[in-house]
């Protein structure tokens, strides 16, 4: 039987599996699923993890399981101070060490060992133009697609 909260399942893999990369300058704390609006700086930068505007897409099964592909994006966002460059060293490390994490195989070792519905990864640069709020400048977007197997 589907399970219906695998998303959330695996969506709080993908946040716990990014906190553990450390990414300088970034506090676990500020990888989130939610954004809080605020105007302190003190939250910031970070990385959403969101499925906001994205959808399951459900891949012919057979009649023991069930195959899904889950999108999120990863949306590395910092305090407003101007136009940021999404080629400043500090957002193409993220940026390096993101891809690194949910590639093929690394990724999928990563989120199998904590969701094991999950089979497959892929991510790719979000070419999607992304706007959160005023008080925060997307400085770069990655798409994470997870596959998983479910039983009928």
């Amino acid at each position: 039987m589907r399970d219906p909260l695998l998303s959330v399942k695996i969506r709080d893999a993908v946040i716990q599996l990014i906190q553990g990369l450390n990414l300088p300058g970034v506090a676990a704390k500020n990888v989130v699923a939610k954004l809080v609006e605020e105007k302190t700086t003190g939250a910031r930068p970070g990385v959403l993890v969101t499925s906001q505007g994205m959808q399951e897409q459900i891949l012919p099964g057979t009649t023991e399981n069930q195959d899904s592909v889950w999108p999120f994006r990863l949306v590395v966002v910092d305090t407003q101070g101007g136009l940021l460059d999404a080629n400043d060293p500090k957002y193409r490390q993220w940026r390096k060490m993101l891809g690194d994490a949910f590639s093929p195989p690394a990724g999928k070792v990563a989120l199998k060992a904590i969701v094991p519905a999950v089979y497959r990864t892929e991510i790719s640069l979000d070419a999607a133009a992304f706007e959160l709020n005023a008080y925060l400048t997307v400085a770069n977007s990655l798409v994470l697609k997870v596959w998983a197997r479910e039983p009928q």
